[in-house]
């Protein structure tokens, strides 16, 4: 089994060009929740995130572009059997090539582990996952509208599991506010 790197940024200071390239993502046209996962891929709080580009979306050709402005790189994943033909690309988005690629290459369908660190879960939250038993039941899950993101939550670790979702949403309250308050009180679990 392959470990996949920690990715953790304590450094709340960023450097100009960061932050312009964060409000660069903040305003590509795209859903809200797709930006914050590409915000927290730059941020270093996420190895890498997934990325649909619909026909009402940029054109999947500036996506590359801005997204390449922004300093992250791109592989494009194959979307010759979905059904939806609305979906005109689908990305795997990471700061290293090699991550994207990784993510670009696996079926997040069947390979349920590597996908979940890919999209930096908490180790517990991954096998809770793979052992239905073991999943926090949804009506269980806290109440907190300041959290913008979910995930599958463990019955044994979610405490520490909610952390990680607290900090990827104090993150995007803190460098993409806007962004935050359009995604504020709508997080579902996956």
């Amino acid at each position: 089994m392959e470990r996949m790197p920690e990715f953790h940024n304590n450094n709340d200071e960023l450097s100009v060009a960061d932050q312009e390239s964060i409000e660069r993502l903040e305003h590509l046209n795209l859903g809200p929740e797709q930006k914050a996962g590409l915000i927290l891929v730059k941020l270093g709080l996420k190895p890498a995130a997934e990325l649909d580009v619909y026909d009402w979306n940029e054109s999947p050709a500036d996506c590359e572009r801005m997204i390449a402005e922004a300093g992250l790189t791109m592989e494009r994943k194959d979307i010759e059997h979905t059904k939806n033909k609305k979906l005109k690309a689908r990305y795997a988005v990471a700061k290293e090539p090699g991550v994207a690629t990784q993510l670009a290459n696996i079926d997040s369908a069947r390979d349920h582990e590597t996908y979940g660190r890919l999209m930096g879960f908490p180790e517990t939250a991954i096998h809770a996952f793979q052992n239905a038993e073991e999943l926090l039941k949804p009506e269980n899950y806290p109440e907190d509208e300041d959290i913008i993101f979910r995930f599958k939550l463990s019955k044994d670790h979610w405490p520490d599991e909610v952390q990680v979702m607290k900090q990827w949403s104090e993150a995007i309250k803190r460098h993409a506010p806007d962004l935050f308050e359009q995604l504020k009180g709508k997080a579902q679990p996956h």
